[in-house]
């Protein structure tokens, strides 16, 4: 409103001043340029000689008023007065016109800063004003907290081949549990130990998934806070952390719970049926039948270990009845959990292995029940990758994650999105400026070169009468 004030009161005024000199220097060419003379060199030099004195004698200054003095005398002040006004006109054109150059050159070379709303703005559109606005663009979200699940989604694609093999069924921890008898837990304890061990393998592979479904329900249970609309390329960057930290945590929570546990049992030193850390030993009448206990040590590589000393005590020769085998990668520890944590799955890759493993326990061997090393694994070298390893990750192979940002996108739903952009000022805003200022600069401009001649003559004046 105030710029379309300022253009109409520049106009009149511009209108105002100019319309009558330039009617009158209409009047005079056309005037001429009617006449016809022979000589038009002639008529060009008039036309010319006019055209020179129409702008000397440029006045925008009103006209001498009358006064009471003699005629010579008010012809002589009339004279002197129209002769102040030309100079003051001349002054005001050139003022006037370095004004002008000023004012266009100021206004050119700036910039307005515009400012936009867009309501409801459709996934499209939000991306292409993420494109061309990025630096100032906000599209706040309606929703600010989003569960994972609506976006996200996030599962394990494949267990160590372990899991699903034979050596955790049912039927090959029985075969080598055997039997039940007495006599068995001295002769043939070592196959009891080890089928105790596979006992504890497959319960590993079942809580592992169990753990992963319980995290997995409580990750997409979670949030996301977003006070603005991200951008695909930041959505995808913030998803990608999560799941990342996902995924290394799921096994850190779990070791760290697993771990303790695994030194409270050697902290308190607790028995098992096997006697595989500690000896009972009978007393007499004598001794008053007191139970007395003996550290059990492991002799492997010319070393002695004890188990009250270190939880990483290892034997590799198993016994079966009279038989004696070293079982490559299978090993028995203090307890069963710390044998199952040392031990590796190299005889179950291997079928020779496995064969003397069968053989020990007068079992037939099926070769088709060894591990495949041609399936893909992360844990390398594949043969010889210790369970507690297997365990910690919690036998994961590989994840699979989605994540769709057409459905954050939609739940977020931004009402509105801002966003501010520069540009340089158009002829029509410039010529806008102009105007609006071209009234007061006209007044201001008359009114203080006429003063400052005004002073300057009477100066003069003063100096020419001393």
């Amino acid at each position: 409103m105030s710029t379309i004030l300022g253009i109409v009161g520049g106009l009149s005024t511009a209108l105002q001043i100019l319309i009558l000199p330039i009617v009158k220097l209409v009047r005079r060419i056309y005037y001429y340029y009617c006449r016809r003379h022979k000589d038009n060199h002639h008529k060009t030099l008039i036309t010319f000689h006019e055209l020179q004195r129409s702008i000397q004698t440029i006045n925008v200054y009103h006209e001498v008023r009358t006064t009471h003095l003699t005629e010579n005398s008010q012809t002589r002040d009339e004279i002197l007065l129209i002769q102040r006004q030309q100079i003051a006109a001349r002054s005001y054109i050139l003022f006037f016109i370095l004004a002008l150059i000023i004012i266009i050159t100021f206004t050119s070379l700036n910039s307005q800063t515009h400012s936009m709303t867009i309501s409801f703005p459709s996934e499209s559109i939000f991306e292409q004003l993420q494109i061309d606005y990025l630096s100032s663009l906000s599209c706040p979200c309606s929703q600010i907290a989003i569960q994972y699940s609506k976006f996200l989604s996030i599962n394990p694609i494949a267990y160590h081949q372990i899991c699903s093999s034979y050596f955790i069924s049912s039927d090959f921890i029985e075969l080598l549990w055997g039997s039940e008898s007495l006599n068995s837990y001295y002769w043939i304890v070592d196959m009891k130990i080890l089928s105790t061990q596979f006992r504890l393998l497959a319960s590993f592979c079942s809580l592992a998934k169990d753990i992963i479904k319980q995290k997995i329900e409580v990750f997409s249970s979670r949030e996301l806070i977003s006070i603005e609309t991200l951008t695909r390329r930041n959505f995808q960057i913030q998803i990608n952390s999560i799941i990342d930290h996902f995924m290394s945590q799921v096994p850190t929570d779990f070791r760290r719970i697993h771990n303790y546990i695994i030194e409270v049992f050697h902290a308190n030193q607790l028995h098992n049926i096997f006697f595989t850390n500690w000896n009972l030993d009978p007393t007499t009448f004598n001794d008053n039948y007191i139970m007395s206990t003996h550290p059990i040590l492991y002799n492997n590589s010319n070393s002695s270990c004890s188990c009250t000393t270190t939880s990483t005590c290892s034997r590799s020769i198993l016994t079966y009845n009279n038989k004696r085998e070293v079982l490559s990668g299978l090993v028995l520890g203090c307890l069963p959990i710390y044998g199952l944590h040392l031990s590796t799955f190299e005889c179950l890759y291997n079928s020779t292995c496995l064969w003397k493993l069968f053989n020990l326990i007068n079992s037939e061997y099926n070769i088709s029940s060894s591990l495949n090393t041609s399936i893909y694994s992360r844990f390398m070298p594949i043969s010889s990758v210790v369970v507690g390893t297997l365990i910690d990750e919690l036998f994961i192979e590989a994840w699979k994650n989605e994540s769709n940002y057409s459905n954050y996108f939609s739940i977020c739903a931004p009402l509105t999105c801002r966003y501010t952009y520069t540009e340089r000022n158009d002829f029509l805003y410039i010529l806008a400026t102009f105007l609006g200022l071209y009234g007061g600069l006209t007044i201001g401009l008359k009114f203080v070169i006429w003063y400052i001649i005004d002073i300057s003559v009477t100066v003069q004046e003063r100096f020419d009468f001393r």
